[in-house]
């Protein structure tokens, strides 16, 4: 088996950058918290820094993605390495391979390419009238790419040296395959979880993230105007039997977001064996967040 990898030092340094960017922003947004008044703008301000972490997320798997990616090339198949991904090209299924200095139909500049690509990275799916699914594995522009086309799909690939992988190719086409193999895609574990694709216990964790949201966001609001001391405890008779300052009053949307951290962590471990312990810890994670709710507008009002 030969291994074949593309350029990579562009893309990952790109990617790196853009990661360097978000966190220099969020760096500057989590030091004008300091000494700043608690308001809705401290809200606003640490909601920016929670949302930033999906496209951290997002450009950290992509370098992973750059890092892992190889086309691995044996008698029978061409195996795409990318990530936690496993792509498996029977040679025997190419109907043609399309070099850089190709064209097919439209000029190969001219294809679609993925949503979200950028220099060095053009990692992602496509959809050709020409060449029907388009699904890219490269770090170089459609023009530099190479295209194996089946007659389900085309795979956009850019080995650092074209004619090599071409030539290495043709003559295993030509000795004819050994075994006979299928066109597949396999997962990591990871990303084969079935909890990506269960909608229920996603939607229920959406809820209750919203839920907490929605109680910074709601006390934040009110914070600046609230007496600087508050009944924080009530007797089965409705007196008070506890005042404190109005700053503790944040402790109750802290042990909502910690309870809804524990509960998805725990839910999302769980959800392989037992999808219902998901579901149950989903929904008491919702439902902590509305109780909290209910003491919070009990102690202002």
């Amino acid at each position: 088996m030969i291994e074949w990898r593309p350029r990579r030092l562009v893309g990952v340094a790109v990617t790196s950058a853009a990661m360097v960017g978000i966190l220099l922003i969020d760096t500057t947004l989590i030091l004008s918290l300091i000494d700043r008044p608690t308001s809705f703008t401290c809200f606003l301000l640490g909601f920016l820094v929670f949302l930033s972490l999906a496209p951290l997320l997002f450009l950290a798997y992509r370098i992973y993605q750059l890092l892992t990616l190889r086309y691995l090339m044996d008698r029978d198949s061409v195996t795409i390495a990318c990530g936690g991904t496993r792509q498996v090209v029977p040679l025997s299924n190419l109907s043609s391979v399309v070099a850089p200095t190709g064209s097919r139909g439209k000029g190969l500049s001219e294809l679609p390419s993925p949503k979200l690509v950028w220099l060095g990275c053009w990692l992602g799916r496509s959809q050709s009238e020409d060449m029907g699914p388009l699904l890219f594995y490269a770090t170089e522009p459609p023009k530099k790419q190479l295209f194996l086309v089946t007659s389900s799909s085309a795979y956009a690939l850019s080995p650092s040296n074209p004619a090599g992988f071409l030539a290495a190719l043709e003559s295993r086409r030509q000795m004819g395959p050994t075994v006979a193999s299928e066109e597949k895609i396999t997962y990591g574990t990871l990303i084969s979880l079935p909890f990506w694709r269960d909608r229920l216990a996603q939607l229920l964790l959406a809820l209750g993230a919203l839920a907490n949201a929605a109680l910074f966001a709601y006390l934040l609001v009110r914070y600046p105007t609230l007496p600087r001391i508050l009944p924080l405890h009530f007797t089965a008779f409705g007196g008070v039997d506890r005042i404190a300052p109005k700053e503790q009053i944040l402790r109750l949307p802290t042990i909502g977001l910690i309870t809804f951290i524990a509960n998805a962590l725990l839910g999302f471990a769980l959800h392989r064996r037992e999808p219902l312990a998901t579901y149950l810890l989903a929904g008491t994670g919702l439902l902590a967040q509305f109780l909290i709710a209910i003491a919070l507008l009990h102690i202002i009002f």
